[in-house]
């Protein structure tokens, strides 16, 4: 069983309707390819999202290793981002809006080299969260509008692995 990061139990709380848009934070740094006829996918997570399923697929598109979520909401999107070269992680992160406006930040991460054992994504407001990799990647539901602007994937030593990655909104 995956181990869900901090707030995660805040999502029984939730009460997401149909009709209720995904707001998308896109990355400037992380290029989002769309999955293409012969791309491996796998379903690295899928739990469920108040009154719907949240699902985490691991993907490649042109051999990028790319991740992306899903929340099976009508008028909801799937967000998607792909590895840049240099890139140990990858991180997709979007914000899903229940039927009475309440917000909350999805932030999917993928390993991309096998020494990565924690991502610790940083805030735009200050605060960081270390997210344990297993099983390749890592899930973090806040239950608000937050901003995630740098993630940085450390190995067990305490090292960075790879270079920093910078998100922008």
């Amino acid at each position: 069983m995956h181990r869900i990061a901090l707030w995660a139990a805040l999502l029984s709380l939730a009460a997401c309707q149909a009709g209720v848009p995904l707001t998308l934070m896109p990355t400037e740094t992380t290029p989002v390819l769309p999955p293409t006829a012969d791309v491996q996918s796998s379903i690295w997570l899928e739990q469920l999202f108040s009154s719907g399923r949240l699902a985490v697929y691991f993907y490649s598109a042109d051999d990028i290793p790319c991740v992306r979520f899903l929340v099976d909401l009508p008028a909801v999107q799937p967000v998607s981002a792909c590895a840049t070269p240099q890139a140990a992680a990858v991180v997709a992160q979007g914000v899903v809006r229940d039927a009475e406006g309440q917000p909350y930040t999805i932030i999917a991460v993928r390993a991309v080299q096998p020494e990565v054992s924690v991502v610790v994504i940083e805030l735009r407001n200050g605060e960081s969260y270390p997210l344990e990799i297993e099983e390749g990647g890592a899930l973090l539901i806040l239950p608000e509008i937050v901003q995630a602007w740098q993630a940085v994937p450390i190995d067990s030593y305490g090292d960075t692995v790879g270079t920093l990655l910078r998100l922008s909104p």
